[in-house]
């Protein structure tokens, strides 16, 4: 009974008695589970301030999907981007670059047909790993934030 088990996991974590790495994820993926994303991205915030958690690519991903999931597409990017840089390949820079087109929507603020060619010139320009889909998203997430700093 996955309600009753976060139930039991949660009293144990705000006791203090939950404090072992994989027992945080576990906290983290019930959470998610239960609908409760708003309180794994808090919770996952403190675990990392606590140094109860092992900083890796799969935390910070796990941390933004709580964030996505609580439709808070703000707080998710900056540990996306984490998540990105430490990641293994570029598809965690895809789902950033989906992440922050998310964002401006849910702000009102859908890009413009000049802001993909420019995304698009400057993906041209990426090494060979960041070419194709992957490039064009972290180009346009990248160019996205250059355009917002002007």
């Amino acid at each position: 009974d996955y309600p009753k088990s976060l139930a039991v996991a949660q009293l144990a974590y705000n006791g203090g008695i939950l404090t072992d790495d994989s027992d945080v994820r576990r906290l983290a993926d019930l959470q998610l589970f239960n609908d409760a994303p708003y309180r794994c991205g808090t919770m996952l915030e403190e675990a990392i301030q606590k140094k109860l958690v092992k900083v890796d690519f799969k935390l910070y991903e796990k941390q933004a999907n709580c964030w996505v999931a609580a439709r808070d597409f703000a707080k998710a990017t900056g540990p996306l981007q984490r998540a990105a840089e430490m990641s293994p390949n570029g598809d965690l820079f895809v789902r950033l670059g989906e992440v922050r087109a998310a964002e401006r929507v849910a702000q009102g603020r859908p890009e413009g047909h000049g802001q993909r060619a420019a995304a698009a010139r400057h993906c041209a320009v990426q090494p060979e790993e960041l070419r194709g889909r992957e490039g064009f998203l972290h180009s346009r997430a990248q160019f996205r934030e250059t355009s917002q700093d002007g």
